[in-house]
């Protein structure tokens, strides 16, 4: 189950506060933001927006719902 969730809103420092805070899982629907973690080894899922499609080669979720599937298997 999910336990914690942080928000880090916009672009400009959003990489580096992701790798200070170390998460298991991140999940963003910028598909430039998704390939530098899928790049550094850091656990991300694309939350599919028409604007990301066929961008990135990463997990992608449909809805919270979808998210909470792939995430617990439920």
């Amino acid at each position: 189950d999910i336990k914690d969730v942080t928000v880090v809103g916009g672009n400009g420092a959003k990489i580096e506060k992701v790798i200070e805070i170390a998460p298991h899982l991140v999940i963003d629907d910028n598909a430039d933001t998704i390939q530098k973690l899928v790049e550094l080894g850091i656990g991300a899922v694309v939350f599919n927006q028409p604007w990301n499609a066929g961008k990135v080669e990463a997990p992608r979720v449909y809805g919270w719902q979808h998210l909470r599937y792939v995430v617990n298997g439920r």
